[in-house]
């Protein structure tokens, strides 16, 4: 209950403001600012999922935000479709949040990486009324983490070939030393059949002389 009062609150440690400064339009290019510095964007909805606001940087979402109002979430943002049944538990408060991880897109012949995450969207009486479905614009982090992933499977294809190749190696040594085997085999044997006849002839020949 309480992680669900700071989730929905935001409560701050502390803070200050002047009371010289205009609060509403600090408010607006603060916020502007860490929308644009973060690559964030965001979305509420009713519950019906139903697009009621959108917010944010706008490059991060594909679609003209001023066409999104009234759409449906799973309809802008088609990497939920599947995804049904936990935006049901979040409203029904029966989960937390669902978060993507590095959902990719084509933005202008160019893969983007992009994290979605959905939250329970709270009035001030604390109850449900629609989902803030958050997205991130991480491409940067995205293209790191594909890099890392495709450098552990040429890892794992390299060890797999030096694995084939070593078993290579040990059938081979295993061919030669029966070869070895069979050579020394044969010239023993050779060795004794050709001892064999030249004793009867040398028996023979001295048997000749002696008559």
């Amino acid at each position: 209950k309480n992680r669900r009062r700071r989730r929905k609150y935001f409560s701050p440690a502390w803070s200050y403001v002047d009371p010289r400064v205009n609060r509403s339009a600090m408010d607006l290019s603060v916020i502007q600012t860490i929308w644009q510095v973060s690559k964030i964007a965001y979305a509420l909805t009713d519950k019906n999922l139903l697009i009621t606001e959108l917010q944010g940087q706008q490059d991060v979402i594909d679609a003209e935000m001023k066409n999104c109002q009234g759409s449906a979430l799973m309809e802008v943002f088609p990497e939920l479709l599947g995804n049904q049944k936990d935006l049901e538990d979040i409203l029904a408060g029966k989960l937390d949040s669902l978060k993507l991880q590095y959902v990719n897109r084509e933005r202008m012949g160019k893969t983007v990486y992009l994290t979605m995450e959905d939250l329970p969207y709270h009035n001030q009486q604390g109850e449900s009324i629609g989902i803030i479905h958050v997205v991130q614009d991480v491409t940067s982090a995205g293209e790191l983490e594909q890099q890392l992933t495709q450098n552990r499977n040429d890892l794992q294809l390299l060890q797999g070939q030096v694995q084939r190749q070593n078993l290579d190696l040990l059938a081979a040594n295993a061919e030669l030393r029966h070869l070895s085997e069979l050579k020394s085999s044969f010239i023993s044997v050779a060795a004794h059949e050709l001892r064999t006849p030249l004793t009867s002839m040398t028996l023979a020949v001295a048997f000749s002389e002696d008559s």
